[in-house]
């Protein structure tokens, strides 16, 4: 590392950095800056690799853009005496095979940024306790997930010093992984938080008490979320203005306690909006009144799914020769089919589909809008209705 100065090493797709020891990004010097760049070799550290270290203002700065780094020993990220250090993975495999990985320790401050690719920290939970440490010792660290994936035995953060340091895991997007089966592999500690939006936690195991308890004591956060719900059945929800958190054991990923949020207005549409609104558990061939009708049918009819008194709107009448059939239909889910099937008996004999004499549309109030389907009595001595409501 260049003293005063910014100094690189830049591995390219093929060559490759080896080191039996320690290696240090950015540790000379008043305000030296160390940058170490991999893009598509690999690199292989027989001990610690560490970004940023004593010192005020020192940087250590590391980018995985593709490629491969290795660390047998401690990752560390920011150091003592207010260093920094933040390492960037955009692509490639990040493994520790032993050791710690801390964001920001003592009073040093770290980041790290995973857009896309593997980290893998010491997955083997029985080798290394916590192997993945934010803010220890009164450090700040930051982890922020926009796309990706991190796996580690466990997580602890804001180990050590009580109201001294930061601890902040950001779920924006892509996966946490922790393999540690057993309440102590999360440890969020002091005024530690998790923040959730599109991203996603997996936690082996059933360990979704210990998760409701982070919820409960404030260690949790989330806001707006994904559209895509990961499992139609889960275990608990917490709703924030318009964003849901969920929790499930097992059915979103088997053998695993996962946790997601969804936005329940912006990114949500059609039937998963519905169910996230009326926060539903059964999916939709499921009936969470209890009034016979699925939670599909509730959605297509503008009925309540939470309200067995509620079918939504139905109706008949007779006007002289003509008898109608009354429903309500969504304005604007094309996907959504309707289709009135009538017979002359229950026992047996042809179902007509649509073949109503005439139809006329009432104006759109809201999601829906009414359908009056009309059918000629003349010359007909019974007839059975109903309507049958499915996802194209």
């Amino acid at each position: 590392v260049g003293n005063n100065n910014t100094s690189i090493i830049e591995v390219a797709s093929g060559g490759s950095l080896m080191v039996g020891g320690i290696a240090e990004i950015g540790n000379a010097g008043t305000d030296g800056i160390g940058k170490l760049i991999v893009n598509g070799g690999s690199v292989s550290v027989g001990d610690d690799l560490e970004f940023g270290k004593f010192g005020t203002t020192r940087q250590g700065i590391g980018e995985l853009n593709s490629g491969s780094i290795t660390v047998a020993g401690d990752t560390a990220l920011g150091g003592f005496n207010a260093a920094s250090g933040t390492l960037t993975i955009n692509n490639g495999t990040y493994t520790a095979t032993n050791g710690f990985c801390y964001i920001g320790r003592t009073t040093g401050s770290g980041t790290l940024n995973i857009n896309n690719g593997i980290m893998n920290l010491q997955t083997n939970a029985a080798s290394v306790f916590n192997a993945l440490r934010i803010g220890t010792s009164g450090g700040n660290g930051t982890v922020n997930v926009y796309g990706g994936e991190i796996r580690a035995g466990g997580v602890i953060m804001d180990q050590a010093v009580a109201d001294v340091g930061t601890a902040i895991i950001n779920l924006y997007g892509g996966t946490l992984q922790i393999e540690g089966a057993f309440p102590a592999a999360v440890q969020p500690l002091d005024d530690a938080k998790i923040f959730f939006d599109e991203g996603v936690f997996k936690w082996k195991g059933n360990l979704l008490s210990t998760f409701t308890n982070f919820v409960a004591s404030g260690f949790i956060t989330w806001t707006n979320g994904g559209n895509v719900m990961l499992t139609e059945n889960w275990d608990f929800n917490w709703t924030n203005g318009s964003s849901i958190l969920y929790a499930d054991f097992n059915d979103a990923h088997v053998g695993y306690t996962t946790v997601w949020a969804i936005d329940t207005t912006a990114g949500s549409s059609g039937y998963d909006a519905f169910s996230n609104q009326n926060a539903l558990t059964q999916g939709p061939l499921g009936d969470d009144d209890n009034d016979g009708l699925l939670n599909f049918g509730e959605y297509g009819l503008n009925g309540n799914p939470t309200n067995a008194a509620d079918f939504g709107r139905f109706a008949v009448s007779t006007d002289g020769s003509f008898f109608t059939y009354v429903h309500s239909r969504l304005a604007n889910d094309t996907t959504v089919v309707y289709r009135v099937l009538d017979r002359t008996n229950l026992l047996g004999g042809a179902v007509n589909t649509n073949l109503w004499d005439s139809q006329t549309f009432g104006s759109t109030t809201g999601d829906y809008q009414t359908v009056s389907n009309h059918y000629s009595t003349v010359g007909k001595s019974g007839m059975f209705i109903t309507i049958q409501v499915e996802q194209n």
